[in-house]
């Protein structure tokens, strides 16, 4: 009984604190306005602080733009050598100085599955060696001769 009195005493305290407010009212904001059009005029100024920042900061953003792209393809093009070195230099821990054994000759070594294998190293490391050489020596010469135009087809893509 003490609970279901309880239980009632509390429902109809919570109805009675319980009011509906409405948040339309304008005497709930009254600087609104005020408020709307400071944050308007910081905003505005902002935008022509950083609109002034951009135009002032282009030259150097297109300078560092090209100097990154340039530094990228001459790291491009040392990995393709790096690569080429790699693939004449690993083949030669795995093989044999002793020709008597080994019927397959990969440059100044011998090798029978050792050889083949290093044979299809050699070739596939090659391939991609140059591929990193050649595009990057292509886009480095792209850059150095018509930087606008990789500036154009850059944004583009």
């Amino acid at each position: 009984m003490k609970k279901l009195i309880l239980l009632i005493v509390l429902a109809f305290s919570l109805n009675i604190n319980a009011q509906v407010k409405n948040s339309t009212k304008v005497d709930n904001f009254q600087n609104t306005d005020e408020i709307l059009s400071e944050v308007v005029k910081k905003a505005l100024t902002v935008a022509e602080k950083t609109g002034d920042f951009v135009i002032e900061q282009a030259p150097l953003l297109l300078q560092e733009f090209y100097r990154w792209h340039i530094c990228a393809n001459i790291f491009g093009i040392l990995l393709g050598i790096f690569l080429c070195f790699l693939a004449y230099k690993i083949p030669l821990l795995w093989l044999s100085d002793n020709k008597e054994y080994y019927d397959i000759k990969f440059f100044s070594k011998y090798g029978d599955e050792g050889g083949t294998a290093a044979w299809v190293f050699f070739v596939i490391m090659i391939i991609i060696g140059a591929t990193f050489l050649f595009c990057s020596i292509y886009e480095l010469v792209y850059i150095l001769i018509a930087p606008k135009l990789y500036l154009i087809e850059y944004f583009i893509k």
